[in-house]
């Protein structure tokens, strides 16, 4: 099964009708990240430029938090979840190189799920930006005479 997963670009889960809470709140985390990612990008943080502590916590805090309150909202209902209770499911999100996830819900209007897609690589990538503000944050409180590598080696540990 590794092979498998490895070799395909993308997996699709199809959630069942019954894990209706679990795929809403997963579409809300991918709101809450895309939000997330464009205030990255907004404030041009990946190309070096300074970013004062006041800025970030005025501007991104508020969008850490959305998405802290989402993830735990999905954590919450993915424990409830059938999909998330299956042994093979790890095996999947960590396996893939992708995952688009799809909700079989059952209606009558006949629109078909909607996919959540490349749902692994926005959630990391939303993982991946707080850790990023995170790190910019103590860098500017601990300043440069504390040394970059000292705050870095901490926050790593701190995983």
């Amino acid at each position: 099964m590794g092979k498998i997963y490895q070799s395909a670009t993308s997996v699709s889960v199809l959630l069942p009708n019954e894990d209706r809470r679990a795929y809403t709140a997963l579409g809300r985390l991918e709101q809450a990240t895309a939000q997330l990612m464009a205030q990255y990008v907004e404030l041009d943080v990946a190309s070096g430029k300074h970013v004062s502590v006041g800025v970030l916590d005025s501007e991104c805090l508020p969008k850490v938090a959305e998405y802290a309150y989402f993830f735990q909202q999905w954590l919450d209902s993915a424990n409830l979840s059938t999909y998330w209770r299956r042994a093979w499911t790890f095996q999947e999100w960590i396996m893939a190189k992708e995952i688009d996830v799809l909700w079989e819900r059952l209606d009558t209007t006949n629109q078909g799920p909607k996919t959540l897609p490349s749902i692994k690589t926005l959630i990391l990538s939303g993982t991946g930006i707080i850790w990023h503000f995170n790190l910019l944050r103590q860098f500017e409180h601990y300043g440069e005479n504390r040394g970059w590598h000292r705050i870095l080696r901490r926050q790593v540990s701190d995983l």
